[in-house]
């Protein structure tokens, strides 16, 4: 039984790293562009984006994220979603088809992108 105190549930699979990037969703179906917004963190195993564009919770969408020096899209499921403001949305995504060794060279992509941000 969890007791109100503890706090084990709440512990994230991933450690999170806080980035603040342009970038821009498109559907993978078509290629059309759902809108831009901000990734706001990322890590191992997703990333969390603020966007005006209203996605669909278990939906799939393609991340092009800028300065990232990625090879194509970044291929992601919706799997929270809320609204924190009028018109802005904030969605927490989970990457989709990455093996261990794409998930590195992501990871190490975002860190680098990171460094490069700071003065």
């Amino acid at each position: 039984m969890i007791g109100l105190g503890d706090k084990t549930h709440l512990r994230r699979k991933h450690k999170r790293l806080p980035i603040v990037v342009l970038c821009e969703i498109s559907a993978p179906e078509t290629g059309n562009i759902l809108g831009k917004g901000c990734v706001m963190n990322f890590s191992r195993g997703g990333m969390s984006i603020v966007t005006p564009a209203n996605l669909a919770w278990d939906s799939s969408v393609n991340i092009a994220v800028d300065k990232l020096n990625q090879q194509g899209f970044i291929t992601a499921k919706v799997v929270n979603l809320r609204q924190v403001m009028d018109s802005f949305y904030s969605y927490g995504l989970e990457f989709e088809g990455l093996n261990s060794p794409q998930r590195i060279r992501i990871e190490r992509a975002f860190k680098n992108l990171f460094r490069k941000l700071l003065p």
